[in-house]
């Protein structure tokens, strides 16, 4: 896995217990392009199967709701799968 600094602030469960991806201040033009879009929301739903039910960008946050008393271990798969995948992500974007 690479860095987790690099390019992401934290990624944890907000009061709502929903998954929280949030990247460094300086990436999150990143979040707004839509090839960036869809691939991140292609990847959290690929991941998290049929727990996954949305995923939305707000500021320079990935949001993400999983189905209730999923939460942990879906956290888990978004700090390890995903965030492998941002990396990859990242490079196609050219950052």
């Amino acid at each position: 896995m690479f860095e987790l600094k690099k390019y992401v602030e934290y990624v944890k469960l907000d009061d709502n217990k929903r998954i929280v991806l949030t990247l460094l201040p300086q990436y999150k033009q990143v979040l707004y392009a839509d090839r960036f879009r869809t691939l991140i929301h292609k990847a959290a739903k690929d991941f998290l199967g049929k727990d996954f039910i949305n995923c939305e960008i707000v500021d320079n946050s990935c949001i993400i709701t999983v189905i209730p008393n999923t939460e942990e271990k879906n956290l888990k798969i978004i700090q390890t799968e995903v965030i492998d995948g941002l990396e990859l992500i990242m490079r196609l974007m050219g950052i």
